[in-house]
């Protein structure tokens, strides 16, 4: 009995310390100075936005941990006008992580913000089209890579 509950509190120790270090790679910035590796153009562009469009990434697998993150970031977004949801580099997307960027997108959408989800392939992209994310928005908003969304977004405020 003694090892049984060893053995899952061990679990339960390394399922919190992966949570922790997977939280660290959901960002959220709205201007090119943040430590997101974006290409000049990109950061020209997010300068341009003025704080109003916000490139929110995430990257790697995201599993039920990571959750929280998602939505402590969702939640400061502030008053922005636009909000773009990069997947490119997610390798894995979770149940509870994909219902986690699903209700930030619904939330940004019923906020009348511009909405685009880009970068998502594979499973993740498999996984959103199951809860109806992409249902949401229309395909010019999800089928164009995030500097094509950047412009977009900075186009909208205009």
């Amino acid at each position: 009995a003694a090892v049984g509950i060893g053995v899952f509190i061990a679990n339960i120790l390394t399922i919190d310390k992966m949570s922790a270090l997977q939280s660290r790679s959901v960002k959220s910035i709205s201007t090119g100075d943040g430590d997101l590796l974006l290409s000049g153009e990109e950061k020209a562009l997010l300068d341009q936005g003025k704080g109003q469009v916000l490139l929110f990434q995430l990257t790697g697998a995201m599993i039920f941990g990571v959750a929280k993150a998602i939505g402590r970031e969702h939640n400061a977004i502030g008053e922005c006008k636009a909000v773009v949801f990069d997947l490119t580099e997610v390798s894995h997307l979770g149940v509870t992580s994909a219902l986690a960027v699903e209700n930030a997108v619904e939330e940004a959408i019923e906020k009348g913000r511009e909405v685009f989800v880009v970068g998502a392939s594979g499973t993740t992209r498999q996984r959103l089209e199951k809860l109806g994310l992409y249902a949401k928005l229309p395909p010019e908003r999800t089928a164009i890579s995030r500097q094509v969304a950047l412009q977009q977004a900075v186009g909208a405020l205009a």
